[in-house]
């Protein structure tokens, strides 16, 4: 089975400087932790109220914290 990559190289950033990781995002989301790495890996897409809760847990911009590689 393939281990796909993190897919959104911002928002992998935002959770380590932090100090966050799948866990805390998944909290955060009310999410599974593997529906928050499904979704940070680019299998799943976003909602946009887990979009709008990142976007002001990290006080970013939608366009750069989700801009993909």
């Amino acid at each position: 089975m393939e281990i796909k990559k993190i897919v959104y190289p911002n928002l992998e950033a935002e959770m380590a400087r932090h100090g966050e990781s799948t866990v805390a995002l998944a909290k955060l989301l009310n999410l599974s932790q593997v529906s928050v790495w499904r979704k940070l890996s680019g299998i799943c897409e976003w909602k946009v109220n887990e979009a709008v809760t990142l976007c002001n847990h990290y006080k970013m911009e939608f366009e750069e914290l989700f801009k993909r590689i």
